[in-house]
C-alpha cells in the first residue's frame, strides 16, 4: 500500500523532526538556565547568607564596642575627678595641716574620748578628737597626718582601684583590645604615700612644726603628689588608652558595617539581573509563569519531563521505523537495503553506521540526567526555598518536592531502559 507507505514516512520524518528540535533546544534551554540561572541563584543565596551572618556578627561586636566605651568613658571621667581632686587636697595639705595645728593644740587638753569613739575612724573636723593615748603635741600631728592620708588613700581604694578592678573583670574580650592591667596597682604601691611622709619627716623632724627645710612645702606637696601619681596615675593612663583602643575598634566595626551593608546592596542587583535572565528564558514547552524561586524548584522536574518527552518521541521514531520497514518489504520484491537506510536515516535508530552516533545519544542524555541530579541536590539543600513569607518551615511543601524528584529519578530510570532496549536492536 503506497498509501500507507507515504504517510508513515512523513511520520518518520515529522518525528525526527522532533527529536531533533527536543534535543538541540533541550540542551540549549537546560545549559543556558542550569549555567545562567540556577547556579548563579545559588551562588548569589549562598554569599547573602555570608554576607548576613558576618553583618549580624559585625552588628553584634558593634554593640558590644559602644557599651563598653560607654562604660570606660563613665569610669575615665569619675577616676578623673577623683584623681584631680585627690591631687588638689594634696597640693593644699600644707596650708590645710598649718591651720590645723591650733586645734591640735587645742585638743591636746581636752578629755579623752569615749570607747565608741575609738572603735570609729577619727574625725577630721573642728571637733577634733585625739585617741587617748596621745598626750603630747608632736605625736598628735603625727597621727593627723597618717589619719588624713589614711583616709585619702582609702578614698583612693574606693573610689579608683576597686571600680576599675570591677570593671576589668566585665569586660568581654575584644579582637585587639585587651583589659586593663592592675598588675603595678596594688595596695603595697598605695602605701609609697605613707613611706614618702615617713622620708620626709626622718629628713626634718619638726618639719609639720616649722614647715622648712629642703624644698619647703611646696617641695614636698610636689613630692606626694609624683608619689599618687605612680601609684594611680598608671590606672587612669590605661583607661585612656583603653578607650582610644576602643574609639578605633569601634571606628573600624563602624566601616566593616558600611561595607557589608553595601555589599548586600550590590547582590540585591545580582538578583534583578537573574529576574531579567528568568524573563528572557524560554523552555522546549515554552514560556515558564514562575518567579525565579519557583523555577529554580521547577527546573529538575522540567529536566526530567525534557527526558521523558524525548524517550517517547525516539520510541515513536523506532515503531514508525519497524512498521515502514515491514511496508517497504511487503512493496518490493527485491529489497535493497542501503536505499531504505539512506530514506529513512535517523541517526539515533538502529542499525549505527559508526559509535558515534549512539555515543552522541547517550551524551545528550548524559548531560540532561546530570544536570538533574546536580538541580535536585542543590534544590534540597537551600533551606530559604522552603520557608514561608512569615520565616517557618515548609517540610511539607519539601518533602513534596522530593518526592517528586526521586520519581522523576524513578522515570528516568525506566528512560534508560527503553533507550537501552532501542540500542540493542
Amino acid at each position: 500500500m503506497p498509501e500507507l507507505f507515504d504517510v508513515l514516512f512523513d511520520d518518520l520524518r515529522s518525528s525526527k523532526n522532533k527529536v531533533n528540535r527536543l534535543l538541540g533546544a533541550g540542551l540549549l534551554f537546560a545549559m543556558i538556565a542550569h549555567f545562567y540561572v540556577v547556579e548563579p541563584y545559588f551562588e548569589y543565596k549562598g554569599q547573602e547568607r555570608k554576607l548576613s551572618e558576618v553583618l549580624s556578627k559585625q552588628k553584634t561586636q558593634f554593640e558590644q564596642i559602644s557599651s563598653q566605651f560607654k562604660i570606660i568613658s563613665d569610669l575615665n571621667q569619675k577616676v578623673s575627678r577623683t584623681l584631680n581632686d585627690v591631687w588638689g587636697q594634696i597640693e593644699g595639705f600644707p596650708d590645710h595641716l598649718h591651720g590645723m595645728l591650733p586645734k591640735i593644740e587645742d585638743a591636746i587638753s581636752t578629755e579623752p574620748p569615749s570607747q565608741a569613739y575609738q572603735q570609729s575612724m577619727p574625725a577630721r573636723n573642728e571637733d577634733l578628737s585625739l585617741p587617748p593615748n596621745i598626750k603630747t603635741f608632736d605625736p598628735a600631728v603625727r597621727w593627723y597626718i597618717e589619719t588624713w592620708f589614711n583616709d585619702l588613700v582609702t578614698r583612693l581604694k574606693d573610689e579608683v582601684v576597686t571600680p576599675i578592678i570591677r570593671v576589668n573583670t566585665k569586660l568581654d574580650r575584644i579582637d585587639g583590645i585587651d583589659g586593663i592591667d592592675l598588675h603595678d596597682i596594688n595596695h603595697p604601691e598605695i602605701k609609697n604615700i605613707q613611706v614618702y611622709l615617713d622620708s620626709v619627716m626622718k629628713k626634718n623632724p619638726n618639719f609639720w612644726h616649722e614647715y622648712s627645710g629642703q624644698n619647703g612645702k611646696v617641695g614636698v606637696s610636689h613630692g606626694l603628689q609624683n608619689e599618687v601619681k605612680k601609684s594611680f596615675g598608671l590606672a587612669a593612663q590605661k583607661i585612656n588608652e583603653l578607650i582610644e583602643s576602643l574609639e578605633k575598634a569601634a571606628k573600624k566595626q563602624e566601616a566593616g558595617l558600611v561595607k557589608t551593608e553595601n555589599d548586600i546592596k550590590k547582590l540585591q542587583g545580582s538578583k534583578e539581573i537573574l529576574n531579567a535572565r528568568l524573563d528572557s528564558l524560554e523552555s522546549p514547552f515554552g514560556r515558564i509563569p514562575a518567579d525565579l524561586p519557583d523555577l529554580i524548584k521547577l527546573f529538575p522536574i522540567l529536566m526530567v519531563g525534557l527526558i521523558v518527552f524525548v524517550t517517547a518521541t525516539i520510541q515513536k521514531s523506532f515503531s514508525l521505523y519497524a512498521a515502514l520497514w515491514e511496508e517497504f518489504k511487503k512493496d518490493n520484491g527485491k529489497i535493497d537495503l542501503a536505499v531504505f537506510q539512506r530514506q529513512t536515516d535517523c541517526w539515533y535508530l538502529p542499525p549505527y553506521p559508526n559509535i558515534f552516533r549512539p555515543l552522541l545519544l547517550g551524551a545528550l542524555v548524559g548531560v540532561f540526567i546530570g544536570i538533574f541530579v546536580r538541580a535536585s541536590l542543590l534544590v534540597t539543600t537551600e533551606p530559604e526555598l522552603f520557608i514561608s513569607l512569615t520565616g517557618e518551615a515548609q517540610s511539607l511543601k519539601k518533602n513534596l518536592f522530593i518526592g517528586t524528584y526521586i520519581a522523576g529519578a524513578l522515570a528516568i530510570l525506566g528512560c534508560l531502559w527503553f533507550i537501552g532496549k532501542i540500542f540493542k536492536r
